[in-house]
């Protein structure tokens, strides 16, 4: 039986109904969820990343603490007038790591919850050191490294008898401390600074700078005591070389060079002597005395380097020997 006229308009009506009653609904749930999103990303954006940020101070800023001695760390948010302790957000936890990343879990080493470090008087060994703090609110962190040690027994210097030139390069100078590991907190002086001043290296080492020609005294030396002294030598360079001496030389025999060194002046007048030939064909000792051997072949021409000593510069002088026949006997 087909549906009559008034039935479909009914059916019809019932189901405009619905489907404005449906959209009215659906309208209102989000009418009235909006409202409670907005409040709480209100509430959540009153504090941002940048106002929980941590920073780490401590008096003078020191890069390193003595066995048996404290350093107060302080710890502050960027914006400490919202997060603080009236607004009870400004908790904060402690932990220490080595500077490799991994964890302390030594017990030399202590902090606080108030960021009070302390050193144990007996520690043995010198132990880089990171002190980590964490916001327990915002998770942000700040990092302070130190360098805790112990008490320095002894101090060797190398060179132990350093010798500069005038107008020449910086020279390093290295300190080994027992306990090892300690050369960053030693202190080092030069007592006559118009001779030779320091230049302080990250590691601890120093470099000495030669200003006028002279002799001064480097102390490096431990806040306990402990201390070494050097004795450095600013000298003039040697600025040339020049060889005397014969142009050739027989078989069986030898012939004596001189390296003669200028400025005449000059403290140091050594000279270092060298050949382009093994020592198979010839050989020449320190005092510049020249031998070819017995397998050098007659007209062998060797070259004689003489190189000054009394410089960092690359200062020499060379000289070719012909080698000659051996001296004839008469019969």
């Amino acid at each position: 039986m087909g549906m009559t006229g008034w039935k479909k308009a009914a059916l019809a009506l019932l189901v405009l109904m619905l489907m404005l009653g449906g959209t009215t609904l659906a309208e209102e749930t989000v009418v009235q969820t909006a409202p409670a999103a907005a409040d709480a990303q209100a509430a959540g954006s009153d504090i941002f990343a940048e106002d929980a940020a941590l920073t780490i101070t401590a008096n003078n800023h020191p890069s390193t603490l003595a066995a048996g001695k404290s350093l107060m760390l302080n710890v502050a948010f960027a914006n400490p007038e919202k997060i603080n302790r009236e607004a009870e957000n400004d908790g904060i936890v402690w932990r220490i790591m080595r500077a490799d990343g991994t964890a302390y879990t030594g017990s030399s080493v202590t902090i606080s919850q108030e960021g009070k470090v302390t050193t144990s008087a007996k520690m043995s060994k010198a132990t880089d050191v990171v002190f980590v703090a964490t916001s327990t609110q915002f998770g942000t962190e700040a990092e302070y490294p130190l360098l805790v040690y112990p008490r320095v027994k002894s101090i060797a210097v190398k060179p132990h008898r350093p010798v500069l030139y005038v107008g020449g390069e910086p020279l390093k100078i290295t300190a080994a401390t027992t306990p090892a590991g300690l050369s960053r907190v030693l202190k080092w002086k030069v007592s006559n600074s118009m001779v030779a001043k320091i230049q302080r290296n990250a590691d601890g080492s120093i470099y000495l700078v030669p200003r006028k020609e002279g002799k001064t005294s480097l102390t490096v030396s431990f806040g306990t005591g402990v201390s070494q002294v050097v004795y450095v030598t600013v000298a003039k360079p040697a600025t040339k070389v020049v060889i005397v001496g014969e142009d050739s030389v027989r078989l069986g025999e030898g012939v004596v060079l001189t390296g003669k060194v200028y400025p005449r002046d000059i403290q140091n007048k050594d000279v270092k002597w060298s050949l382009d030939v093994d020592s198979s064909i010839a050989t020449i000792d320190s005092r510049g005395r020249l031998k070819p051997t017995s397998k050098c072949p007659v007209g062998t021409v060797i070259t004689v380097t003489c190189t000054a000593k009394g410089t960092d510069k690359n200062v020499y002088a060379t000289k070719k020997i012909t080698v000659a026949y051996a001296r004839q006997k008469l019969k």
